[in-house]
């Protein structure tokens, strides 16, 4: 979907969740459009806390196009389904898990998570932060394309929530993932606040 097509839809979808009084944020490819890493996006990842999902798939429910997924080997999920509005497809995500060798990473969505709040077509929509977005990239299969536009992101502009990285090495992470984040977080060459 392109940039126009893009706003059009985010800002009309999110104009109805703003005035459902829950916590969420628009992820995945969304995150990578706002920060000019992508020139268009695939769908709409839509992250909500677990416990808004129900009152967010209530919502949604006329536009369900798939009954809610509940077991996947890769991903943990406690919620997933898929909608299709105006034949834009929405993911509605909660209690995003994913996993690994190593375990389970649980990626923990909250207000922390949300990296800025973008205007359009003068509605607010919260957009996750992109330091989250690093990892569960690369808990996914076959993104290593977004992980080096990420990294390049990254050694361009700086790191602006270090922290969220900090957060994830708590949990259990592929070996190559944790170094992979601790020597983003310790090379002297990317700009972090306060540092």
């Amino acid at each position: 979907m392109e940039a126009a097509a893009w706003t059009e839809h985010l800002s009309q979808l999110a104009a109805q969740l703003n005035q459902l009084g829950v916590v969420w944020a628009a992820g995945a490819s969304s995150v990578l459009y706002e920060h000019g890493l992508t020139a268009s996006v695939n769908d709409l990842d839509i992250l909500v806390q677990l416990e808004d999902a129900a009152k967010l798939d209530a919502y949604l429910e006329p536009f369900a196009s798939k009954p809610p997924e509940l077991d996947h080997p890769k991903y943990k999920t406690a919620f997933f389904r898929e909608y299709k509005v105006n034949g834009v497809e929405i993911d509605l995500i909660a209690g995003f898990a994913i996993a690994h060798d190593q375990g389970v990473y649980h990626y923990q969505f909250d207000h922390d998570a949300i990296d800025r709040v973008a205007i359009l077509n003068g509605v607010g929509v919260p957009i996750a932060a992109l330091e989250d977005w690093y990892v569960l990239y690369m808990l996914m299969d076959r993104k290593e394309n977004k992980v080096a536009l990420i990294e390049s992101h990254f050694g361009a502009n700086g790191i602006e929530a270090p922290y969220r990285l900090e957060k994830a090495l708590e949990q259990p992470l592929p070996d190559a993932v944790r170094d992979r984040i601790v020597a983003l977080l310790n090379n002297p060459d990317i700009s972090m606040p306060g540092a």
